[in-house]
C-alpha cells in the first residue's frame, strides 16, 4: 500500500502526536449501503487493535475489519477554520 501525503499534513500530523487512525465506515440507505473512510488522529476506541503500519514520517493505524488493503492511501489536510485530516481509497472518497 502506498500513502500518498503532503508535506503540509505530515507536518499537521506529527505536531499533533504523529498517530493517523483509519476505519471505514458504512451508511445504510434504502436502495444502497456506502462505506467511507474515517480518519483521526485521536486514537478511537479499540485503538489497540488497530494494525499498526510505520512509515518515516509518522504512523498509520488500520482497523482490523480493513482485510484488504488499498493500492493507495491518499491523506489530505483540509479546512482552514478547524483543520481536519481525510483519507482517500485509491482516490475515492468511498471504499469500493
Amino acid at each position: 500500500m502506498l500513502v500518498v501525503v503532503s508535506p503540509e499534513t505530515v507536518a499537521f500530523i506529527r505536531d499533533r502526536g504523529g498517530l493517523l487512525f483509519v476505519w471505514a465506515c458504512r451508511s445504510h440507505g434504502p436502495r444502497c449501503t456506502l462505506t467511507t473512510l474515517r480518519a483521526s488522529l485521536d486514537p478511537p476506541r479499540r485503538a489497540l487493535e488497530f494494525r499498526r503500519i510505520a512509515l518515516p514520517e509518522f504512523l498509520v493505524f488500520l482497523h482490523p475489519d480493513m482485510r484488504s488493503l488499498p493500492s493507495e492511501l491518499r491523506v489530505e489536510l483540509r479546512g482552514n477554520t478547524f483543520p481536519h485530516v481525510n483519507a482517500y481509497w485509491d482516490g475515492l472518497a468511498w471504499v469500493a
